[in-house]
């Protein structure tokens, strides 16, 4: 077992999450939200819906998202769950900088939160120590990481932290669920348009090998990510490290590209959307949201909740 002072032993992160979690799970400090799978398909993408099908823990998911509302716009760690942090929610030291935590409102078997030790705000530019805390991790199974740049972006709470999640996003699905768009190649950095997304985004092959360095590995996706910002007019290529964003947006990050969506809105109606929208994954409270999903689609929804071409 692994103390908040280590740091990540190669190999061994998904053991210690397993470790975790049935550790939090008897404890009931890990609290599962019961869902049921569909999909739906639009925009050439076969979407991910997950529904929450427990009134209890639909129930406590409320709470949480109302408690939340009121820490995201706080610069202050007052009220904040990561500092400290719940000890049945640890996974591991990752660096000198970030800890692994569980997700506590569990949806998907090992998400996982990459967290700053020391409070950092949800607002401020992503840095190469967080870059490389996500290598790491990326390192050590096949994911998607993703970060929510504000609110409006489906960031639940002010200190600053990534998530992950294995790849496939559902037992019926290998990857992404967006990636059928995606260019089969392209050169590594080139900024790539796809053309089938009708919201404005930034896309780029990384061509990181995952033998590379961690520190490596986060000078070149940092470099990509302020390009992003940049040519997305979220910030000025000048911006010191330490400035906050001046926009929301969504990023996502596998071991093979980078995936950047400014956003205008949270929520279509009452469907919120989170940095996993744009991966194509789409959560429903109940049966009426699936009705507003299905009416609008979920393309749509992405570009109302996106900033349209």
């Amino acid at each position: 077992m692994q103390t908040e002072n280590q740091v990540l032993i190669p190999g061994s992160l998904l053991s210690l999450a397993k470790e975790a979690m049935d550790k939090a799970q008897k404890s009931g400090a890990l609290l599962s939200i019961d869902t049921f799978e569909s999909f739906i398909e639009d925009g050439g993408v076969r979407f991910v819906l997950r529904t929450i099908s427990s009134l209890a823990e639909k129930a406590k998911s409320r709470i949480k998202l109302a408690e939340n509302k009121k820490n995201v716009n706080s610069h202050s760690p007052v009220h904040n769950p990561f500092l400290p942090y719940e000890e049945d929610m640890f996974v591991s030291g990752i660096s000198n900088t970030h800890l692994c935590l569980l997700n506590k409102f569990k949806v998907i078997d090992n998400h996982l939160l990459i967290v700053t030790r020391e409070f950092e705000h949800q607002n401020t530019l992503l840095n190469r120590k967080d870059f490389a805390a996500l290598w790491l991790c990326l390192n050590e199974f096949d994911g998607l990481g993703f970060y929510n740049g504000g609110e409006i972006a489906g960031a639940s709470q002010a200190h600053k932290h990534l998530q992950l999640i294995p790849l496939g996003m559902s037992e019926e699905v290998s990857s992404v669920p967006l990636c059928v768009l995606f260019p089969t190649d392209g050169s590594p950095g080139a900024m790539l348009q796809i053309s089938s997304l009708p919201f404005k985004h930034c896309f780029a092959y990384h061509g990181i090998p995952l033998s590379a360095m961690a520190e490596d590995a986060a000078d070149r996706l940092y470099a990509l990510y302020r390009e992003m910002l940049q040519k997305t007019r979220l910030n000025k290529k000048s911006d010191k490290e330490d400035a906050s964003h001046t926009g929301p947006y969504n990023l996502l990050v596998t071991r093979k590209w980078i995936f950047l969506v400014p956003r205008s809105v949270e929520c279509v109606k009452t469907i919120s959307v989170n940095a996993l929208g744009f991966a194509g994954g789409l959560l429903a409270k109940n049966k009426e949201e699936i009705q507003i999903i299905s009416d609008i689609g979920p393309m749509t929804i992405l570009k109302k909740t996106g900033i349209s071409l």
